[in-house]
């Protein structure tokens, strides 16, 4: 049995999570004038799961930095760790924009 490198398990992570993110920004497109509760559903669900899989791919990544340095290294560095960014920004912006409701 042979076992995958952390970094090959981080970059297909990555590629996953870029094809979740493409077909969130179709749904925009192709839902700009549709039902709103479907359209949100066809947009917020890929993004959750691109969200969850980059924070898993990016522990896989920091689990493999002593592995050699390559594309896939670099791609999956950008990648996860780009969009568990991403995502904290997001939730910031969220929890700033629900205080400043309250106050």
């Amino acid at each position: 049995m042979t076992s995958k490198s952390k970094i090959d398990k981080s970059f297909k992570i990555g590629v996953v999570t870029l094809a979740l993110v493409l077909i969130a920004l179709v749904s925009i497109i192709i839902g700009k004038n549709k039902d709103l509760d479907f359209s949100a559903i066809l947009i917020g669900l890929p993004l959750f799961l691109a969200g969850l899989l980059s924070i898993v791919g990016t522990i896989q990544f920091f689990r493999g930095l002593k592995e050699t340095k390559s594309f896939r290294y670099f791609f999956s560095m950008v990648i996860n760790i780009g969009m568990v960014i991403l995502l904290v920004c997001l939730i910031l912006a969220n929890v700033i924009d629900a205080i400043s409701i309250f106050k």
